[in-house]
């Protein structure tokens, strides 16, 4: 978790004028408040209200809200005073630890199929690629404490793992 008070890399704040308030009372003159605030060009007071367009809103004419620059990877926080920004890019650690999370979903089902305890110590022998295997090695630890395996033998194979295990 990263915290910064610097959020205009990430998000804009973005002023939604209320039409169906202002359309009566600013008639034509409406759609002069619309591109402004699309473009941008309105400012605070200090009373909470908006000078926008040679016009002065009041809290209750307008919402505001805090736009991501990139919604597939930030959002808003509802009181428009935070975003929390995703950091999508998979680095080699955590495609590791994913292929790692993968074998063990494989060994439980594998253990599964082999009608054994939950509670049972077992013996893996894993066959899959060298290259995955390798990735995954400094993982071998929590692998082996999240299926009970006393030893795992790493075999090279193919791009799926195959896993035979026997009861310890």
């Amino acid at each position: 978790v990263i915290l910064t008070d610097e959020i205009g890399d990430f998000a804009t704040m973005t002023l939604k004028p209320n039409g169906n308030i202002l359309g009566p009372r600013l008639g034509s003159d409406v759609q002069k408040v619309f591109v402004a605030a699309k473009e941008g060009n309105w400012s605070f007071l200090e009373d909470n209200s908006i000078e926008i367009a040679g016009h002065i809103l009041e809290s209750h004419e307008y919402d505001m809200a805090l736009e991501p620059a990139d919604p597939t990877t930030t959002a808003s926080l509802k009181s428009n005073d935070a975003v929390v920004i995703l950091d999508t890019k998979v680095t080699p650690e955590l495609e590791a630890e994913g292929s790692a999370r993968d074998l063990i979903r494989t060994i439980q089902q594998a253990r599964k199929d082999a009608d054994l305890e939950v509670t049972d110590r077992i013996t893996v022998e894993v066959s899959w690629s060298p290259a995955e295997i390798d990735a995954i090695k400094n993982h071998e630890p929590a692998v082996m404490a999240a299926v009970l395996a006393n030893q795992i033998s790493w075999l090279p194979g193919e791009a799926e793992p195959n896993v035979k295990l026997t009861k310890s």
